[in-house]
């Protein structure tokens, strides 16, 4: 996945289950203030930072706690 497709998974996630960008980006292994100005738009993230914020949405997802 890119950027601007992980994105809006994320985006489409915190929405839905009203998750605080601070919150999520802790538990995904980022720091909050990338994580916001990535959310944002204003920052793009390496591809290993995109599989880890995927991961965590996919294990969430599938319900298996970290």
């Amino acid at each position: 996945m890119d950027n601007n497709a992980t994105r809006a998974r994320v985006n489409r996630y915190i929405e839905h289950y009203g998750t605080p960008n601070k919150f999520f980006a802790k538990q995904a292994g980022v720091h909050h203030t990338n994580f916001s100005t990535w959310v944002n738009g204003n920052l793009d993230f390496s591809l290993r930072t995109l599989a880890k914020i995927n991961n965590y949405i996919d294990r969430m997802i599938k319900g298996i706690a970290i």
